[in-house]
């Protein structure tokens, strides 16, 4: 009887990965730059993304896989990659030379919520991730590489808003590609935007986004959906990654955020609000979510450099 091969573990990519490591050029570990890739070399291993993945090209030709895929990017394509795909590495030519930006799971929360159009968008990037731009939208996005290699190389110490300062530098390169792909958008129809899963998606990220506050329960919308919670996560899991209990967090976390940010309102207040039955579970979801208490969070935004 013959010995069944051994499954290879495909390798997946966060920012902590040594090889990533070696080859960026800026980094911390939320935000990754990569634009020296004289030490990259061609092979065939395949790896799971961990970050979502932002690149331009600005000479030659690299030819990748996403997803079983093969994709040719050449000089003025937009590369993008959104997280939990699978990655494959073709040929990169000598002359190959672009600027990739690597962005953790973790800061993407803190960025824009999904809309309803940036599903379009999710839906777009996955069957499109090469774009040619025009020339002022490879200068705009040129500018936004400088400015997060600039933030990337001040000193956390001495800047008192290192983080806020390239979080605001993402959301607008975010805002800005948003912009780029809902152009495309029009132009282009999907493949997939009429299953039976993407119609549910769409209906349920239409209810969570125009909900205020939000119900945080899987249940609920399910209910308003007349499908099961499991069968409500399958489709939001298959659409984005994430399951829908994530996803509904992703939108209370953000309202959390912007109403920490206004002193004038107290965690009581602020709790009540967003539909908590008492301070101390808001206390527990923040915690469990945040890593600190509501208290220690505004503290944080007061002082960030403590």
């Amino acid at each position: 009887m013959k010995k069944s091969k051994p499954v290879k573990k495909v390798r997946r990519v966060d920012l902590s990965d040594n090889v990533l490591r070696r080859v960026a050029t800026s980094m911390n570990r939320d935000i990754a730059l990569v634009d020296n890739f004289k030490d990259i070399k061609n092979n065939q291993n395949k790896v799971r993304l961990d970050v979502l993945m932002i690149g331009i090209c600005t000479s030659g030709k690299n030819t990748f896989e996403v997803n079983h895929t093969f994709y040719t990017a050449c000089t003025n394509n937009l590369i993008i990659c959104s997280p939990n795909i699978m990655l494959g590495s073709g040929m990169i030519s000598l002359d190959f030379e672009g600027k990739f930006i690597l962005i953790s799971q973790q800061i993407l929360k803190n960025l824009a919520t999904l809309s309803l159009n940036s599903w379009y968008i999710l839906q777009f990037i996955n069957e499109y991730p090469i774009l040619l731009l025009k020339p002022d939208e490879i200068d705009s996005f040129s500018r936004y590489y400088g400015l997060l290699k600039k933030g990337l190389s001040q000193s956390k110490v001495l800047s008192l808003f290192y983080k806020e300062r390239l979080l605001a530098i993402l959301q607008a390169l975010i805002y800005d590609l948003h912009d780029v792909f809902s152009q495309r958008i029009s132009l282009t129809p999907l493949k997939n935007s009429l299953t039976a899963g993407s119609t549910l998606f769409r209906k349920f990220i239409h209810s969570l986004s125009g909900a205020y506050p939000r119900n945080r329960q899987v249940a609920y919308y399910a209910d308003t959906l007349c499908v099961t919670p499991k069968h409500l996560s399958h489709v939001c899991k298959q659409n984005t990654g994430k399951t829908a209990s994530e996803l509904i967090d992703q939108y209370v976390l953000k309202d959390i955020r912007e109403l920490m940010k206004d002193l004038s309102k107290g965690i009581q207040e602020i709790s009540f609000e967003l539909d908590f039955p008492n301070v101390s579970f808001f206390g527990r979801y923040v915690k469990r979510n945040l890593g600190m208490s509501p208290k220690a969070y505004r503290s944080s935004l007061i002082n960030p450099g403590k």
